[in-house]
């Protein structure tokens, strides 16, 4: 399969223009529905799957968790939740999801809060704002959580604090 592209792509460090000459592109096996990230560490446009449900149908495959848990890459692209009245921490450790990855976090429960929190080396921002620090999902509270790097976190959602 061979990569086609029309018109310009968008992407880090800015406009590219056209792929006319794709000695900045890594993607030597691409397949069916998978997309070109921009990997800061190699300068190189590479070939990533798209995860998740994203796709024609848009289901996001849901997660449910009873108990503690510390997201893991295959949370990407997904919704990890809670749906009873207990209170959970969900950890966000550094390293485990690359630039560009997402994923949601709700709380399904009538009580218990969903406490985001942060490993060692991660920093993640309330989108709009400087502040670094551990969140808060609410009881029927539903996040997103975009990685700009594997240690830099955006979080925005509605009963989010």
């Amino acid at each position: 399969m061979a990569w086609s592209v029309k018109g310009n792509i968008q992407g880090p460090p800015g406009p590219v223009g056209p792929l006319n000459n794709l000695s900045d592109v890594n993607a030597p096996s691409p397949s069916n529905d998978d997309a070109l990230r921009w990997d800061s560490a190699t300068s190189k446009w590479i070939s990533k799957a798209v995860s998740g449900g994203g796709g024609a149908s848009g289901n996001i495959p849901i997660y449910i968790k009873s108990a503690n848990y510390t997201f893991v890459a295959g949370d990407a692209g997904h919704n990890v939740a809670k749906s009873n009245t207990n209170g959970y921490t969900f950890t966000l450790n550094n390293s485990v999801f690359s630039a560009g990855d997402w994923l949601m976090v709700s709380n399904f429960g009538s009580s218990g809060n969903i406490t985001i929190a942060r490993g060692p080396g991660v920093t993640l921002y309330y989108t709009g704002s400087t502040m670094n620090s551990d969140k808060i999902v609410i009881p029927q509270g539903m996040a997103m959580i975009y990685m700009e790097s594997a240690s830099v976190g955006r979080i925005s959602g509605i009963g989010v604090g």
